[in-house]
């Protein structure tokens, strides 16, 4: 009750399918594009209170890869091994923080990164126990910068165990890197990521 009203679901619909979603506050929704929804324009509508909303359009394609930003600055939402974040050591108060160094496994998280083999279910969780949902597209962690950057292989690129709609790319920190800020960015044949930031020692 909020207000001294019931609180009503609200409810996302995609082409006519109802999308899972992730959460509803005021003036924001946040939902999953179900994985059944053809490449091409698909119409996005909302309801709340046996009301629908007018009809928005949007483009749907195989993937339009995001990498997810810490909340300080461009820093990107990457751990290090231990689960610290690769920032400059109390960048972020009351976060445990710590460049990374040369042959570092980092986690990177990710949405919209596509396709996965096995496939996972609009709305279920990703494999916790192998076979886990690995990309089927081929993906690259540039270091640096898409022009001269260190393009490097990763140890795992797929759906994040566990969850929903989240990914998750595993790469080690190669060497040669200039020390500081480091731009870092996903690449596919088709698409290239938004770029964030790492901090290197």
């Amino acid at each position: 009750v909020s207000g001294g009203r019931m609180a009503t679901a609200v409810s996302v619909l995609v082409n006519g399918r109802q999308a899972p979603m992730y959460y509803s506050s005021y003036g924001q929704l946040a939902f999953q594009i179900p994985y059944e929804i053809a490449n091409g324009i698909a119409v996005v509508q909302v309801q709340r209170d046996g009301l629908t909303s007018n009809l928005v359009s949007v483009l749907v394609a195989d993937r339009a890869p995001r990498l997810l930003l810490i909340g300080v600055g461009t820093y990107g939402a990457i751990q290090n091994q231990d689960l610290s974040f690769p920032l400059p050591v109390g960048a972020f108060p009351g976060v445990n923080t710590h460049p990374a160094k040369a042959g570092d496994a980092l986690t990177i998280y990710a949405i919209g990164l596509g396709p996965t083999s096995p496939s996972v279910g609009s709305g279920q969780a990703a494999p916790g126990t192998p076979p886990l949902a690995t990309l089927t597209a081929t993906a690259t962690v540039n270091f640096g910068g898409s022009i001269g950057g260190t393009a490097v292989v990763p140890l795992f690129a797929g759906l994040a165990p566990n969850f929903v709609g989240l990914y998750q790319v595993n790469v080690v920190v190669p060497e040669g890197l200039t020390q500081g800020v480091v731009n870092l960015k996903l690449g596919f044949s088709d698409s290239v990521s938004n770029s964030v930031q790492i901090y290197v020692q």
